[in-house]
């Protein structure tokens, strides 16, 4: 199973978009969704399971960098 990893952070993170982002991609609760932003500022490392239904994993990766995130996609 593929997973999307979160790794940390770059300077000017837009941390509502993560969180938006979030619920909208994966379906987590808004506490969910900022609970995992305030661990990505953290450095903690994210790992989020991705099913075949989801969307791209590639396309995710692109649009969590562009925000300010450190990703990438991980087997």
């Amino acid at each position: 199973m593929k997973h999307l990893v979160i790794k940390g952070w770059n300077v000017g993170l837009n941390k509502i978009l993560l969180t938006k982002m979030l619920r909208t991609e994966f379906g987590f609760s808004l506490s969910e969704a900022k609970s995992i932003t305030d661990r990505v500022l953290g450095n903690e490392e994210i790992r989020i399971p991705l099913d075949e239904s989801s969307p791209s994993g590639e396309d995710i990766v692109k649009a969590l960098c562009e925000i300010g995130a450190k990703a990438s996609i991980n087997t």
